[in-house]
């Protein structure tokens, strides 16, 4: 079980540290003017929320649909939705970084492409990749940090953008990890929750001291790269954490069906005309509320499920992990 606990949490942490994490944008549109105390906040709230879907999966054998009864195309919209405005932006993201290592137009175009064709071939391989693309995202981070990092005077602690960074990732990776928490027990959901929100405050506090003077950037990590002399390297890490979230949203909102998934990547295309940092800009704040608005409703539904569970009879209690 404890290999367990530490494969849920980075999977959690793979969630997190996507594209937009690894461009450093998210981190400078949420923690940029503020006091170091507020990214490790966000780390605590992360923490916290990874034990609230860990504890819903745990109870719904691994199916957290199965709170929302009839209701649960609120949650899969809101799911999709998430990955439609990570879509568009990764292929925005995936023209600057093409344009940045080769100096050519239209890699939003031929990085969406090339996942529509791996969709249509299967998906899983790309997801697998996630695996030795995070080690090698946070290697890069962990160099920057010594070469670059300072830690910023002044600024406010401030809890709404911890808070609103924590319920935008939340929808993904807290609704992924709640599929994988079938045989937990509040144990193993606290340990797992306590190592995921410290690793998560580590490296967005990291990301934080990196960028520090990069803040105004279109993705400030990979600027502070280039001035550390890894343009090259900076890049390519950034074109694979572009490509298989791109990958990974797609298949989500396609349901890998070709020709849903040849219109939404045309949708996405023309969505992304409006920049990687627009789209970050404006459409980030929007899914911290979704995902706000997603976390509380699933904390009501497990308040009612569990309420519900402990004024069954005895006999059905015991077969509980709560009621034991």
């Amino acid at each position: 079980m404890k290999w367990k606990r530490l494969s849920v949490s980075a999977t959690f942490l793979g969630a997190l540290i996507g594209a937009g994490f690894a461009s450093g944008r998210e981190i400078s549109l949420y923690f940029g003017k503020t006091s170091l105390i507020t990214p490790l906040l966000a780390g605590a709230f992360l923490g916290i929320f990874c034990y609230l879907f860990l504890l819903i999966g745990s109870i719904t054998g691994g199916n957290p649909l199965s709170l929302w009864g009839k209701g649960s195309f609120f949650s899969n919209a809101v799911v999709k939705i998430s990955n439609a405005v990570t879509l568009c932006s990764m292929i925005a993201a995936s023209e600057l970084t093409v344009n940045n290592l080769l100096g050519i137009n239209g890699g939003g175009i031929l990085t969406g492409i090339l996942a529509l064709i791996t969709v249509a071939f299967g998906v899983e391989k790309i997801k697998l990749s996630n695996f030795l693309i995070v080690p090698v995202i946070i290697a890069l981070i962990s160099v920057l940090l010594f070469k670059r990092g300072e830690i910023p005077d002044g600024g406010k602690i401030v809890f709404l953008p911890a808070f609103s960074y924590c319920t935008m990732n939340i929808i993904g990776g807290g609704y992924l990890v709640s599929t994988m928490s079938a045989d937990f027990d509040k144990k193993d959901c606290a340990v797992t929750a306590a190592i995921s929100g410290i690793l998560s405050a580590i490296l967005i506090l990291a990301v934080y001291f990196i960028i520090q003077r990069n803040l105004n950037e279109d993705m400030p990590l990979m600027s502070a790269a280039a001035c550390c002399g890894m343009k090259t390297i900076g890049n390519v890490v950034m074109y694979l954490a572009v490509f298989t979230t791109m990958t990974s949203s797609l298949s989500i909102v396609s349901d890998n069906k070709l020709f849903l998934s040849i219109a939404t990547v045309s949708g996405a295309f023309a969505v992304s005309v409006l920049g990687f940092r627009t789209i970050v800009d404006k459409c980030y704040p929007v899914l911290s509320v979704l995902g706000g608005v997603v976390s509380v409703a699933y904390l009501m539904l497990y308040f009612i499920k569990t309420r519900r569970d402990n004024s069954q009879p005895p006999v059905a209690k015991e077969k509980h992990f709560f009621t034991s």
